[in-house]
């Protein structure tokens, strides 16, 4: 998991990448268990609930890693 869970940056955050332990569904965008659509993925500013609009996600079937595309770098703060 990139940034790492706990961890703090000064760095610009623009993606965030997961990998899971298994291959997931990649049914495409639209099916609602496909690990491609977006509405599957919420990243909420814990200070006052604002929601992060994703704005892409892309998946690597060979090495299970998911990669979550922000619209613009991450305001300072801490995110669930």
């Amino acid at each position: 998991v990139s940034p790492a869970a706990g961890s703090s940056t000064t760095d610009d955050v623009s993606s965030i990448q997961l990998q899971f332990s298994e291959e997931m569904l990649n049914a495409g965008s639209l099916d609602p268990h496909s690990v491609l659509n977006l509405t599957a993925y919420r990243l909420t500013r814990l200070d006052d609930g604002a929601v992060v609009t994703l704005t892409a996600v892309n998946y690597n079937a060979l090495t299970n890693e998911l990669t979550l595309t922000l619209p613009s770098a991450l305001a300072p703060g801490e995110y669930q």
